[in-house]
Order: C-alpha cells, then structure tokens, then sequence
C-alpha cells in the first residue's frame, strides 16, 4: 500500500489481527469517501454568526507528529502532548478544527490495542480530516514510544477497560470541553488580563465575560474494533452534553458483545501469555516479517507499506514494558462481562461501520435492531 493511499482506507484496514495483537480488526474493504462522509455528518460546519469555540491546547510538550503521509494541510499541524490522570502520564495527539469548522463537534480517537499500536494508528485520518478538533489519546500503558508511562500490571492493578475509560473522560474534561480562560489562555496557563473592551465601547465585567464564552460543544467518540467496550462505556457514562454520539468502526458482533468471557478462559489466557511459551510467541510477533506476514493476510487490499511495518515494530513500541496491555486485551478482558444493558439503553446516536468485506457485518445488524439510535 502506497504513502498516498487515501487516510480512510488505512484507517479501514491497519489493526493488526489477533494473533499480532489486535483481534476484531477492520476489514480492508472501506475506501476514503463513504466513511468519511458519515462522520463528517457528526460534526457539522459552523453556523453563520456562529461564535466560534476556540480551543487551545496548553500542554507541557508539544511536538510534530510526523507519522505517515505528508500532511494534506501543513498549516494544521498534528502536535504530539500531555497530561496526566491518577498519576499517569499520558499523551494525546491533537489536531486543531480545520477552517470553517471552529464551533464543529471535535473527535475523541480510541486506538486498536496490539503489538506496536498506538494512537499513531490515527495519523493518516487526522491529516485528511476537515472538521472540527481531533484527540486521539494512547490508552494507559500503550504508546510509550510517545512518551506514556509503561504498565506493570504485577505493581499497580487496574480494572480493564473501566481504568483506560476514566483515563479518556479525564482528558474530555480537562482538554477539549475545557473553554478558554478569559485572556484566551487555556487552564494551567497564567490568566492575564480580566477583559477585553465590548461591544458597548467598554470593559466587559468578570460575570458578562464568564457569560461571553461559548459553551463548547459535546465531542464525538469514534473507536476501533475490539475496544468497542471503551466507547459503549464513555457513551453510557456520560450525558450527550458530553459525549454526544458513538462510532464503532468493525467491532465485535452484538452476541460478541453481550456475552462475557468466562473468568477461566481469561485466567488461562492471560497466564499462556506470561509463560515463557507467551513471551516467544511475542518474539516472533513482533518481529517485522511477521507483522507484514499478518498484516497481508488479513488486513490489506495491497501489501502494506514500509512505514506501517516500521511503526509497528518500533524499538520502544515494541518492548517487554509494552506488552502488558496487549496481553490483557488478547486474554479477552475488555470482555469479561456483557455491555448489553448500556448497549440496549445508549442515548447517543451511534453509527457502525464496517468494510464491504468484513464476514461479521451481517451479524451486526442486530445493533441496529436491538439498540435504540444505532444505524
């Protein structure tokens, strides 16, 4: 596949299969304009006389992500930056609204979890976007080759997935439904001044200034195959003036879903992956010929480019710190209980996507049919 191939089908087909890492895969079937026209219908275009929500991300790092594609828009940098939940450092990719699209609903990004993955695996969707703001946080544990802090599971126990959920609602809360101080700057920034003169050729009052500032708008959660457990969750807890609508792109099938995994299954699953036979089945998975070799068979059109080999194998992406949430995801933990009460009462409008060729797509039509807002 070459660099110019469109973000969409990318995005459609790169989430390694389970046996590299990343079960419940997107089919390779999905082209640019389909998917990004149904998404796009989520996040509409600023209205005329519109006051625009501005968001500033004020960040302690802040750099390029220079993944993938050259970016379709260099004036719309995507910028690598942190924060922090329960004493994690985590990082987040940020792409700020295109032109037009300021008051637009931003994206909340939810990372496949496999060998090498990361929230870079949104890099070629962000470029394209045009739209309002994109997040695509790395889950707790994940992308350390971005600068999150590594996951011992034997030092410090976390509930899967509720613990990477809360992680994403605090960046929701603090980032991008945070609005803009008074002076412009964003929360953890020095507040300058008070006000700015109004409209009536006079200093605004801190309450009319407070009042001024737009309400920002409720964010768009769009996730990648088996992590659908993190966006039914975040949906469910969380009103529409936060979480407005849901996207689940190839996710497990309903019954999947609705059916939770047998505490013995993930007991031995997830002691097959500490064994020593586990850790040389992660040697020869993360081995580059073995990621191309998955990666053709399951997931592309046309052979994978260098650059996605290169990302999923990365030095840092790829050591015995980072295999910790890999193996808890393929033990089958996201699904150790059913999702069907929160599934069959969701608020939010939820879209499922899936790739023409995808053989689990017919079984999710039962979404549709058992859900209340799901086409």
């Amino acid at each position: 596949m070459q660099h110019n191939r469109s973000a969409m089908a990318l995005i459609t087909t790169v989430c390694l299969s389970w046996a590299i890492g990343c079960s419940l895969a997107f089919s390779p079937q999905v082209g640019l304009s389909p998917i990004s026209s149904e998404i796009a219908e989520y996040a509409p275009k600023k209205k005329k006389n519109q006051h625009p929500f501005r968001l500033n991300v004020a960040a302690t790092t802040s750099t390029t992500a220079s993944e993938g594609a050259p970016c379709h828009e260099a004036t719309i940098p995507i910028t690598l930056d942190t924060y922090e939940y329960d004493n994690w450092k985590l990082t987040y990719r940020y792409k700020p609204p295109s032109p037009g699209y300021e008051a637009a609903e931003p994206l909340v990004l939810i990372h496949p979890v496999g060998i090498g993955t990361s929230s870079w695996f949104w890099t070629k969707f962000m470029e394209e976007w045009k739209g309002g703001p994109v997040y695509a946080p790395n889950l707790i544990g994940c992308g350390l080759e971005d600068g999150n802090d590594a996951w011992d599971p034997e030092e410090r126990g976390m509930s899967v997935p509720l613990a990477w959920v809360k992680a994403v609602e605090a960046l929701i809360q603090e980032r991008v439904l945070m609005p803009p101080r008074l002076d412009g700057s964003q929360d953890g920034e020095e507040e300058g001044s008070a006000s700015d003169p109004g409209i009536f050729g006079r200093f605004l009052t801190k309450k009319e200034a407070v009042e001024a500032i737009p309400t920002p708008p409720p964010c768009i959660v769009v996730v990648q195959g088996g992590c659908a457990p993190i966006g039914v969750l975040l949906a469910s807890r969380n009103p529409t003036s936060v979480v407005s609508r849901l996207v689940l792109t190839s996710p497990p099938t309903w019954d999947d879903l609705v059916t939770a995994t047998p505490q013995d299954k993930l007991e031995g699953n997830y002691s097959f992956y500490r064994s020593n036979v586990g850790k040389l089945a992660f040697n020869l998975l993360e081995s580059p010929w073995a990621v191309r070799l998955f990666s053709n068979l399951f997931l592309f059109l046309e052979e994978c480019d260098d650059r996605w080999i290169e990302l999923s194998t990365d030095e840092q992406a790829t050591t015995i710190e980072a295999r910790p949430p890999v193996a808890i995801f393929n033990s089958g933990f996201l699904q150790h209980r059913s999702y069907e009460e929160e599934l069959r009462e969701l608020e939010q409008p939820t879209l499922i996507l899936s790739g023409s060729g995808d053989k689990r797509a017919e079984k999710r039509k039962l979404f549709g049919s058992e859900m209340k807002h799901c086409t």
